[in-house]
């Protein structure tokens, strides 16, 4: 497992292969920079599997309670404008060069049992899309 300090937001890999990446991400009430937006080339579904948090985006924010999971296709312009000093999320990432993004009931199953042994989640992920209340 890799850990690293980013913007005050301790960010863990968890798995990571030429598919997918599985990260959690500890927040401690931090935001992005104030002008700051994600343009990630990558399709990105977060679970918060704690706290409270507000997703920006160009037309809209997403409010998000704990067990709300969204996907973020690549290339959509976001920040995170809010998360609460305890907000913990699980975060599965596209790799650019595959076509479609499915979290599979394999996956799930895996990032699940990733996810449990690191007590952080232990209920199994389903297929709400794009955001949905858990």
């Amino acid at each position: 497992m890799n850990k690293q300090i980013i913007n005050g937001e301790e960010i863990t890999t968890l798995f990571e292969n030429e598919k997918i990446r599985i990260e959690t991400i500890l927040s401690f009430g931090n935001s992005s920079p104030d002008g700051f937006w994600y343009c990630q080339h990558e399709d990105e579904w977060v679970l918060l599997t704690n706290g409270n948090a507000k997703i920006q985006f160009e037309d809209c924010e997403k409010h998000l309670c704990k067990d709300d999971h969204m996907l973020i296709p690549a290339y959509q312009k976001h920040r995170v404008s809010y998360t609460s000093d305890d907000a913990q999320w699980l975060c599965v990432f596209k790799i650019k060069h595959f076509s479609t993004f499915i979290i599979s009931k394999k996956v799930c199953r895996k990032v699940t049992c990733i996810v449990a042994k690191q007590k952080i989640l232990q209920k199994k992920c389903n297929k709400k899309a794009p955001f949905s209340r858990g």
